[in-house]
């Protein structure tokens, strides 16, 4: 669609040069123009008519309504050189012999004025279709906004509804500046200008793993991110595990980060169950010690460690088979239990105490020397003859073997010679009566 014609400084159509637009009425030579325009738009139509003769613009652009209501002008972009009529009346009917034609240009140059002749219908093809082009990327243009505008919804709908806890925090202040919903153990300093400071407090043992991981998020490039695991204390005083993962929102113009998106998502039912399948795969479940594949796993990590002398000890239940045969296995499951408790309280707690057969025990000890053998066994058989004394059961007997490793190559007989150990000194105690 496309309506182009000449006209005079007060609107006065001269020729109508191409017109393909469904307009009634129709433009026509000698009728003013702006007669035809809507009341609502006269007033645009004027400023139209002023800035397309005026010696500023080059190009003016029109959208208006027809007087009748049955459409709409399209974009006018006449260039002043086109409309030789305008420039024509406006500075002298007498010049108007030589723009006679609608198919002249008048053009400027530096040097000197000359009158060029091209075809006005080819400049207002070429007019029509840059019309086109234009109305082409006037509708990209409204797609892509349209798009835009989508994404930012969905991006609003999915941070306002995410069962998760999502904060964007600027670096510089130390200040959330967004938040989808309270989690009462952030808050934000501006003295501290860390990410976010964990009010009351983390845990203990996870606070130094924390403070490394705020100072990490000044370093973070585009499109890294960033995750860990920790206890927070809440409001009610429990630990609470939370997952949380950061990601660059923003930079500063020197390249530093200035806004991060933080995600947390309270895991702690999930660890709780992480712990307990941890403490099934790794411990006994009669006695909680850990079990024979902890024990295994633990001197294949101590062979090559720096952790010698290491000392091992294995222990024997003597008597079990007759505390089963006489009073049941659940009786024997008592004395199993009173020995684990007696072996834990004897040991350090960074000793691996564990139960690695029905009745056999054994324990690792690093950096512990041949020489704090003697105090070891004097502190077991102080834990046995308080447990004894205090006992309505059975007495509780262990037979113990032990050995020292000064270097890795050696764990593995070392095993074996307190394994020997404990079987001699357990057919001694058979042979003695006890």
């Amino acid at each position: 669609m496309f309506t182009a014609f000449t006209c005079q400084t007060d609107g006065t159509i001269n020729t109508l040069i191409k017109d393909d637009h469904d307009l009634d009425p129709k433009p026509q030579p000698g009728k003013n123009w702006l007669d035809m325009v809507h009341p609502e738009s006269s007033s645009a139509a004027k400023h139209f008519l002023d800035e397309i003769l005026s010696t500023s613009s080059s190009t003016a652009d029109l959208y208006l309504k027809h007087s009748s209501g049955a459409g709409l002008f399209n974009s006018f972009g006449f260039i002043k050189e086109d409309i030789v009529f305008i420039i024509a009346n406006r500075k002298s009917p007498s010049q108007n012999s030589i723009r006679t034609s609608a198919n002249s240009l008048v053009a400027a140059n530096n040097e000197q004025q000359s009158v060029e002749t091209l075809p006005v219908l080819q400049r207002l093809e070429d007019l029509s279709r840059l019309n086109k082009e234009f109305l082409k990327l006037q509708r990209k243009l409204q797609l892509s906004k349209r798009d835009l505008e989508y994404k930012q919804k969905t991006i609003e709908r999915v941070f306002l509804t995410s069962p998760d806890i999502l904060t964007v925090t600027n670096l510089e202040t130390g200040e959330i500046v967004l938040q989808n919903r309270e989690l009462d153990m952030l808050r934000s300093s501006k003295t501290d200008k860390r990410p976010l400071v964990l009010a009351p407090e983390i845990h203990p043992d996870e606070r130094a793993k924390v403070e490394n991981y705020l100072n990490k998020l000044t370093t973070l490039s585009d499109g890294e991110i960033a995750e860990i695991e920790y206890r927070m204390l809440d409001s009610r005083k429990n630990w609470q595990w939370y997952f949380r993962r950061d990601a660059v929102i923003s930079f500063n113009r020197d390249g530093s980060v200035q806004e991060i998106l933080s995600l947390f998502q309270d895991i702690t039912e999930k660890q709780i169950a992480r712990q307990k399948l941890y403490q099934m795969s790794t411990h006994d479940s009669l006695t909680s010690l850990y079990n024979r594949v902890y024990f295994d796993l633990e001197l294949e990590r101590l062979q090559d460690s720096r952790q010698y002398p290491i000392s091992i000890f294995m222990a024997d239940v003597d008597g079990l088979k007759s505390i089963n045969d006489a009073f049941g296995h659940s009786a024997g499951d008592r004395l199993i239990k009173r020995a684990a408790e007696v072996l834990r309280k004897s040991f350090r707690n960074e000793d691996v105490v564990a139960r690695v057969g029905g009745d056999e025990f054994g324990i690792i000890l690093a950096r512990t020397p041949d020489e704090a053998i003697p105090n070891i066994l004097a502190r077991i058989n102080k834990f046995l003859n308080e447990f004894n004394t205090d006992l309505s059961e059975s007495e509780i007997h262990l037979s113990i073997g032990y050995s020292t490793a000064e270097k890795g190559d050696q764990l593995d007989q070392v095993l074996r010679e307190a394994d020997i150990e404990m079987y001699a000194q357990k057919t001694e105690r058979k042979l003695n009566g006890i």
